[in-house]
């Protein structure tokens, strides 16, 4: 059954994922059984599913290795309709060098991390430089970004230094916010006029996990053929949640002793 409002054990002993009411997919490479499928700890059912899996090493601290080339997963997970998600969190573990591009602008170089088409709902990644990258598809981006889809980058630093971090953002209509977040830190804040929506449009897309999803259908699958390059430890996603900058460093803590 999906864990709700309560802590999610990984490794009883090594460390706990805390605050995960309304979680709707979870992934953890260190408890991956090695198959080109990775299996949706939620209890939700989002099985990742290789189209080309890429290397996983499922010893502490567990990652796969995306090649840059051609792996890429997706999920049965998809959305169809505007304002489909208005409050939403999602977290990575990461390790990349790949370095492209010029550092403050927004770019595909990167793409992607989470991606549920950046033209229809929104793509999660870093740019090519290695800072924070974030789009979406909104009614009314609420003065943030440029138009029409966000196209937000991050000033706190660059994270393809080769080391782990913990990257993530917050989307909330209700706060008026979308936060950045990297090793339990805010990155960076970007305020809305309060006018911002929520996001989604009428295209079906589902998810996709290192590349950029064009995804309609799960039998004849689109991609963007833009591939994440570098490792990928965890996920965690929230679409009906946002997370609270206290429970973010909570999460940051109760699972950075793996990676350091």
């Amino acid at each position: 059954m999906p864990f709700a409002g309560r802590a999610m054990l990984l490794n009883p002993g090594v460390d706990t994922l805390q605050d995960t009411t309304n979680i709707r997919a979870y992934y953890d490479i260190r408890e991956h059984d090695g198959s080109s499928n990775i299996t949706d700890l939620s209890g939700n059912g989002y099985t990742l599913i290789g189209d080309a899996a890429g290397t996983s090493t499922t010893t502490s601290p567990g990652y796969i290795t995306f090649d840059g080339t051609n792996d890429r997963y997706y999920t049965t997970l998809n959305y169809q309709g505007t304002n489909s998600i208005s409050e939403m969190s999602v977290f990575a573990w990461i390790r990349t060098t790949f370095s492209a591009g010029v550092a403050g602008t927004w770019d595909n170089l990167a793409w992607s991390i989470w991606d549920f088409d950046r033209s229809e709902y929104f793509s999660f990644s870093l740019n090519g430089p290695g800072e924070l990258s974030w789009s979406g598809q909104a009614g009314n981006l609420g003065g943030i970004g440029i138009a029409p889809y966000f196209d937000i980058v991050g000033s706190g630093g660059t994270y393809n230094d080769g080391d782990w971090h913990c990257i993530g953002i917050t989307y909330s209509v209700a706060n008026q916010e979308i936060v950045m977040y990297a090793d339990g830190q805010v990155d960076t804040t970007f305020t809305a006029n309060g006018s911002m929506s929520g996001l989604g449009s009428t295209t079906r897309r589902y998810a996709a996990f290192g590349d950029g999803s064009e995804i309609d259908n799960t039998t004849t699958r689109a991609y963007n053929d833009l591939y994440y390059e570098g490792d990928i430890s965890q996920l965690w996603y929230w679409d009906n949640r946002t997370l609270t900058s206290a429970e973010v460093l909570k999460n940051y803590n109760d699972t950075k002793s793996r990676y350091n």
